[in-house]
């Protein structure tokens, strides 16, 4: 299996550190742009397994605890795995919230945050401490008898700040934290992911983003002169008009296209009729997108995630832009999958959609020759197919418009 996460993540980390417990061997990928094709939130970390992808740190965590029986993540009884997911859940609302607040500013991976009365990271952290604190006075772990995956998340979450914010000072409250957290971060499973953890000595904590004070105004010593007369206000700049804006005036209005195919109930005898009639192809032009890494394409629902994020960065371009892209296979329900699709763009060149979707340059795009009758039933296909392309399956179907 593989992991997508980039170095110093702890939630990379945590994931690492269940792994090593489960006797689970991960192969580990610090490739983010593979990582937002993989994930529907397009963040780290994702697990990569036989059956698909799993996103969210906790829930790679605890798939991981239950690949086996025998590492006893989960705890000795269904009391204990219910007190995992209990201090999971505490970890991921208490503690990583204002963790993070104080931590990543100081790690360059966000500006600081200005603290307020609805929101004092290092006071929240210091209470979710606290809390933590008067339940490890009488237990040795947080589930049961033995080390869980409990320890694994709530430890993991702990490891930046224990290194880099709370010093001697904030540790008093939670001398059974300070305790707890050196008995498992000292076991080898924990030190083969963080190595050593030093705990902090002074606090780097960043400093919080103030409000400037007002000024007060100063009393004029001299005799009020004669206000000067206001400066004329400069002239508000246009925006600048699109490129394709500046093409001449088409018969063919993108919007009409869009609303014959939208409302059309015959795509193939109706809606495709109406284009050939009223396509201006020196206003516009028609082409084919293959995406280059079809044989990547073996999990169906990956592939339509990959389609839906593809149209979702074509916003730019929506106005000058209509297009229906297609996943098939040649096997109904197997992959891989194939993505390809047509488009109708405004002008003669593909640039502007490569310059609006970073993504589209993973595409092949070759312009259509509106002449050839075999390549215009290829584009009525993928306009207008419902159940097969080219005597193939459809899995899913994208339209933008």
């Amino acid at each position: 299996m593989k992991l997508y996460t980039f170095p110093g993540s702890f939630r990379g980390q945590k994931v690492l550190i269940a792994a090593q417990y489960a006797g689970v061997a991960l192969e580990v990928v610090t490739d983010t742009d593979a990582c937002k094709k993989l994930s529907p939130l397009g963040k780290t970390p994702v697990l990569e397994t036989e059956d698909g992808c799993i996103f969210s740190s906790n829930a790679i965590c605890r798939y991981i605890a239950r690949l086996r029986n025998d590492n006893n993540l989960y705890g000795e009884t269904l009391m204990d795995a219910g007190m995992v997911d209990a201090w999971i859940d505490f970890s991921a609302n208490e503690i990583e919230v204002p963790a993070l607040a104080l931590v990543y500013p100081i790690l360059g991976w966000m500006k600081p945050v200005a603290t307020s009365n609805d929101f004092a990271p290092m006071a929240l952290l210091t209470s979710a401490l606290k809390k933590l604190d008067g339940f490890l006075v009488n237990n040795t772990y947080l589930a049961g008898r033995k080390l869980t995956l409990a320890d694994v998340v709530v430890a993991a979450a702990l490891a930046l700040p224990m290194k880099l914010v709370l010093d001697a000072k904030a540790r008093k409250v939670c001398p059974a934290v300070v305790r707890w957290f050196q008995t498992v971060t000292a076991q080898p499973e924990f030190q083969a992911v963080l190595g050593e953890v030093a705990l902090c000595e002074k606090s780097l904590a960043a400093a919080a983003a103030k409000k400037p004070a007002a000024k007060k105004d100063a009393k004029k010593k001299e005799e009020a002169k004669p206000a000067a007369a206001p400066a004329a206000a400069a002239p508000a700049k246009k925006k600048a008009k699109h490129p394709l804006e500046l093409l001449p005036k088409s018969p063919l209005v993108m919007d009409a296209w869009k609303v014959k195919y939208s409302n059309s109930n015959d795509l193939l005898n109706d809606a495709m009729p109406w284009l050939w009639q009223n396509l201006d192809q020196q206003g516009y032009s028609l082409w084919f997108a293959k995406y280059n890494y079809n044989s990547d394409n073996t999990v169906a629902f990956m592939t339509s995630n990959l389609v839906t994020g593809f149209m979702q960065r074509c916003d730019e371009v929506r106005k000058y832009a209509f297009g229906v892209m297609q996943v098939f296979s040649e096997k109904e329900g197997a992959g891989p999958y194939v993505v390809e699709g047509a488009w109708l763009f405004r002008g003669d060149s593909e640039k502007y959609m490569l310059e609006a979707n970073p993504d589209a340059e993973y595409y092949t795009w070759t312009k259509m020759d509106p002449s050839d009758e075999a390549q215009k039933a290829q584009v009525a296909e993928f306009f207008c197919a419902e159940n097969t392309i080219r005597n193939m399956p459809i899995m899913d179907c994208k339209v933008f418009k």
